[in-house]
């Protein structure tokens, strides 16, 4: 009863009344009143602290039954419901969807790149081809030196009968990424910060081997300005290139050599004990997206294109080593299927279709 000009109990009355509540099992266990604000402590069923008749309990693929005991809809997995299941596999299987792909839906496999199918079993390749500037070499068409600039595509003649699987041009460093279908990476163009990968800082005008330090196969590169991003099948990621913001979560300057990059755990953790499935590289800053559809972020955070400024820090700050995205407060334990970086800004699907994004909107980039 009493004044509610404010909102401070949601309704204005002379007498008591009761307050309307957000979901119809809802009791309160506490209250506290301030000079112009109200405090309640909810009760009620709840699972992995969300009330039963919430649209987002059990991840909104399941019902909350009792405290912490979720029965899942058809096709969705986990405590929580959060994991749909490809054919038989949950999504966390390494091998679901062919070990090749993410389980986004319901039988339904996003492939990565290079693979084909409905379980992402089929392997694709092409040729290369490349247009613009190739004063550094980037086109792998042999004309570094010449100042030539290619109007129109071109085959990249360094790369003859080479089957393709991934390509990945440098954001702004005049240099070019190839994946091939055997897994192995090759590298052409500017080489300043050592981005090519192969031990030198010398430019490049024909592919040169990067040197992974790994026998399994590469399934997902990325690039930044300078610097460069891969993870092998077995979750494993590399950085090289420059590091002067932090952006391969490693500890020097730079590499040109590829260097397995570890967490913020003081056990020295590495991401691959992550299941890391995917990585993206913005301009100076970097993310690993997991199978379990979590996010590692590190780098540079000037526009708060990391997404760490709702875990307490008082400013955005830079992250010299990869820390884990809160993603169960900013997306409401929603499960992330997909992440990519532009110069100073992030993007991230997750699992229902929802598009989220953080960082600058300096050219309406969101």
């Amino acid at each position: 009863m009493g004044g509610s000009a404010i909102g401070t109990i949601g309704t204005f009355s002379k007498v008591p009344i009761a307050v309307k509540t957000v979901y119809s099992n809802m009791t309160y266990a506490d209250i506290s009143t301030g000079s112009n604000h109200t405090l309640l402590l909810g009760a009620g069923v709840t699972c992995f602290g969300v009330f039963q008749n919430d649209i987002n309990a059990c991840t909104s693929h399941g019902a909350c039954v009792s405290l912490d005991t979720c029965v899942c809809r058809t096709g969705y997995t986990a405590n929580d419901c959060s994991l749909p299941i490809c054919y038989g596999l949950s999504a966390s299987d390494p091998a679901v969807c062919g070990g090749n792909g993410l389980c986004m839906l319901p039988d339904l496999c996003q492939c990565f790149k290079g693979y084909k199918g409905v379980t992402c079993i089929v392997t694709s390749y092409g040729f290369a081809y490349a247009a613009g500037d190739d004063t550094k070499g980037q086109l792998a068409d042999r004309h570094v030196g010449n100042d030539q600039f290619e109007s129109t595509p071109i085959y990249s003649g360094g790369l003859f009968n080479t089957h393709i699987q991934e390509i990945m041009a440098g954001g702004g460093g005049s240099f070019t990424l190839f994946r091939t279908t055997t897994g192995s990476l090759l590298g052409v163009g500017f080489n300043n910060y050592g981005q090519l990968g192969d031990g030198s800082t010398s430019t490049r005008d024909l592919p040169v081997v990067i040197n992974v330090p790994t026998s399994y196969r590469i399934r997902s590169i990325c690039t930044g300005s300078t610097h460069s991003l891969a993870v092998d099948e077995f979750g494993v990621v590399f950085g090289w290139g420059n590091n002067v913001q932090y952006q391969l979560g490693l500890t020097g300057s730079s590499f040109a050599n590829p260097t397995a990059i570890v967490t913020t755990s003081t056990t020295g953790v590495l991401l691959y004990n992550q299941s890391v499935v995917q990585v993206a590289c913005g301009n100076y800053h970097s993310l690993a997206l997991t199978r379990n559809g979590t996010i590692w972020t590190w780098g540079q955070n000037t526009n708060g294109q990391l997404g760490t400024f709702h875990i307490g820090e008082t400013g955005l700050i830079d992250h010299p080593k990869p820390v884990q995205l809160i993603i169960d407060f900013v997306l409401y334990k929603r499960r992330v299927s997909a992440v990519a970086a532009g110069d100073t800004h992030t993007i991230a699907i997750v699992d229902d279709g929802y598009l989220y994004t953080w960082g600058s909107t300096s050219y309406s980039t969101f």
